[in-house]
């Protein structure tokens, strides 16, 4: 998976860090099985609002629906874009 990293970069010495795009974690959180993840990745969809890259992250979703046999990945990504916000079970 490529990712769509966006670099912070802490200035000293000793340390640098990098952070995962919104993007990226979204996709992270909605193939991981547990119930607090999903919730993670609902709530960074709605903060984040526009400034996502849908077709991005669909294209990843349809990937993972693929390889893990879960066709509920892109629905519920749109449902989240679209102001309905059902969780789903895990």
């Amino acid at each position: 998976m490529t990712t769509k990293l966006s670099i912070a970069d802490v200035r000293s010495k000793r340390h640098r860090a990098s952070q995962c795009s919104p993007e990226d974690l979204i996709i992270y959180k909605m193939i991981s099985t547990r119930a607090r993840d999903y919730e993670d990745a609902m709530s960074v969809v709605h903060r984040q609002g526009d400034v996502l890259d849908d077709r991005y992250v669909i294209k990843w979703l349809r990937q993972f629906e693929l390889t893990l046999d879960d066709s509920t990945l892109v629905t519920q990504y749109q449902q989240w874009r679209n102001g309905s916000s059902p969780v789903k079970v895990i």
